[in-house]
């Protein structure tokens, strides 16, 4: 919400401030969400997945 607020903000002053720069993030910015790790195929995940349940038991 914030960061949004701000980028709002800076799109209005951009023709007085030409300094700024808006852009869409590239993709490797984008926030996932934390249990989902970057670049770690299916299968790795499955495995973690299945060790997890069985440390919980």
């Amino acid at each position: 919400m914030k960061k949004s607020l701000i980028a709002l903000a800076l799109s209005v002053l951009k023709p007085q401030m030409p300094e700024f720069e808006i852009k869409p993030a590239s993709i490797g910015y984008l926030k996932q969400h934390p249990s989902m790790r970057l670049g770690k195929s299916g299968v790795a995940a499955a495995k973690r997945a299945a060790r997890k349940r069985k440390n919980r038991r």
